[in-house]
């Protein structure tokens, strides 16, 4: 299964395939500071996590308010973990 990994990962991975100085030149020019990161799926997943976490507080299981709707906006890599 996939994993995310740092910009620093894929700089140093990037640059491992360069064995030419044309390659290392073009790889330079990449501003990688610019680089935006869709979170939608990750605030998500985030969320219903810290609804988790806080429900470890409450004694009576009547008072959850989780429902199977809490997965509709998971993709399938999310809902099979």
């Amino acid at each position: 299964m996939g994993h995310s990994i740092t910009t620093t990962q894929w700089k140093d991975h990037s640059y491992s395939f360069a064995d030419r100085e044309d390659k290392i030149k073009a790889l330079n020019t990449i501003d990688s500071g610019g680089l935006a990161y869709d979170l939608t799926l990750v605030t998500v997943a985030n969320d219903l996590a810290d609804r988790r976490n806080a429900s470890r507080d409450i004694d009576d299981p009547a008072e959850l308010n989780f429902q199977s709707s809490d997965l509709d906006k998971l993709d399938s890599k999310q809902r099979s973990m």
